[in-house]
């Protein structure tokens, strides 16, 4: 196996790693479902701690995207990001504040009044 990966381009080798991180922060993330203006979805991501929050889905690829509720925020970048997404700013109670659709990647969201909560959903 270490023979065979020796031969990969660095761009193969490059997506094998961001997979590799991909599936070690899917196995560490909790998945729940949400209801948001009577829309479920399922299959959120909660990011939580620290490392959680700042990977978020920096370098994920498209296909392996999924959603994302990152608590205790109320602004986001998607540097680094490799799709658009939606983003659902939230209250304490998980009520929509604001949304903004289609944000591409490089983009700032910059903090919004009382957001504690936002909801990251890539766009198909």
């Amino acid at each position: 196996m270490v023979e065979k990966l020796k031969g990969l381009t660095e761009t193969t080798n490059d997506s094998l790693q961001a997979y590799s991180l991909l599936k070690k922060q899917e196995a560490f993330l909790k998945k729940t479902d949400l209801i948001i203006n009577s829309k479920e979805y399922k299959d959120v991501y909660v990011a939580e701690s620290f490392f959680e929050r700042f990977k978020g889905l920096m370098f994920t690829p498209k296909q392996k995207s999924f959603s994302l509720l990152i608590k205790n925020c109320n602004s986001i970048h998607t540097c680094f990001m490799k799709f658009n997404i939606d983003v659902f700013c939230l209250d304490k109670n998980f009520n929509v504040v604001k949304i903004y659709k289609n944000i591409k990647p490089f983009r700032f969201v910059l903090p919004v009044k009382n957001t504690y909560n936002i909801l990251e959903i890539p766009v198909k």
